[in-house]
């Protein structure tokens, strides 16, 4: 079995991006089993909530984006 697809592979990354994915579904109220747009819904509130943070609360966007990083 030719198992060259794995090199790279680390099952640390993958389970805490399988952890994520489990958590936004938790907080999303679903119950259908379906995870499908989960990344997407994820990004438009984080998205949404940069955006007030910068017009409502007077922060930069590199403070909101990146905070003590940059």
């Amino acid at each position: 079995m030719n198992t060259d697809y794995l090199k790279g592979w680390n099952s640390e990354n993958e389970q805490a991006k399988a952890d994520f994915i489990e958590y936004l579904y938790r907080r999303s109220g679903r119950t259908d089993g379906l995870y499908t747009g989960l990344w997407e819904e994820f990004k438009c509130h984080a998205a949404d909530s940069a955006r007030k943070q910068v017009c409502f609360l007077g922060k930069s966007v590199d403070d909101v984006l990146w905070g003590s990083c940059v």
